[in-house]
């Protein structure tokens, strides 16, 4: 059952918590930053991504949640239990539904976009299937309410891009180089990347994932159950 939240104060609270925490959030992204480039390198270490992704969002929700992260434990996290096979299955479930969605019309692609924005979250902090990171994410999105999540979304990438853009224009046209204008945008990460983290948690909070799961699978099975009357008069 719904409780009452208030979706846009996650923006004030997140930035807050970006704020609060930003040493360590910084280095969080500098760390996962230098191990994802260096796995890039390599068709090897590119098979390797997925699981340090999944390992990059553990820690931010650690860190969202008053914990310590322990950077050995965290990158672990993303490839135990199953996590890693499940990674590159989210990643190609979201690559191809969105990419499709963006070619064909645009509208479908970012409708998923939206509706899938909690299915990382979900995969590593509630060790979920895919299908199912990816069916109560969407019914996550709609208790919400979807076209509220589309203007939180646009509100998002809005602040992001204010913060990020003068960052790196200046950058680059003080230094002149492309890789440290972009690196200097990650000094400013922290100031908004907890924004939908911290949604994440209020909604987590304010709506029942167990029984949002249990609705996945209703919808799931429903066309595969009987109606007793009919059985019983066959």
């Amino acid at each position: 059952m719904k409780r009452e939240f208030n979706l846009f104060r996650s923006i004030p609270d997140g930035m807050s918590l970006g704020c609060d925490n930003y040493l360590q959030i910084i280095t969080v992204i500098l760390l996962y930053f230098l191990i994802q480039v260096g796995l890039s390198l390599s068709v090897i270490g590119i098979i390797f991504l997925p699981g340090v992704i999944l390992s990059y969002y553990k820690a931010l929700i650690t860190i969202s949640r008053g914990g310590e992260v322990s950077f050995k434990e965290h990158l672990r996290e993303g490839f135990v239990d199953g996590m890693w096979w499940k990674s590159w299955g989210l990643m190609i479930s979201l690559l191809v539904g969105v990419v499709l969605g963006l070619m064909l019309i645009v509208v479908p692609g970012l409708y998923l976009l939206v509706m899938w924005m909690f299915a990382y979250y979900l995969l590593i902090d509630k060790k979920l299937g895919v299908f199912d990171c990816l069916s109560t994410s969407r019914r996550l999105v709609q208790k919400i309410g979807s076209w509220r999540m589309f203007g939180f979304a646009i509100t998002f990438v809005l602040i992001a891009s204010a913060l990020s853009v003068p960052v790196y224009t200046a950058a680059f046209i003080f230094i002149g180089n492309t890789f440290v204008a972009n690196m200097s945008v990650l000094f400013v990460q922290p100031l908004f990347i907890m924004i939908p983290i911290e949604l994440y948690n209020r909604a987590i909070v304010a709506f029942d994932i167990t029984q949002l799961e249990e609705g996945s699978n209703k919808e799931a099975s429903g066309d595969r159950e009987e109606d007793p009357v009919t059985v019983h008069s066959k």
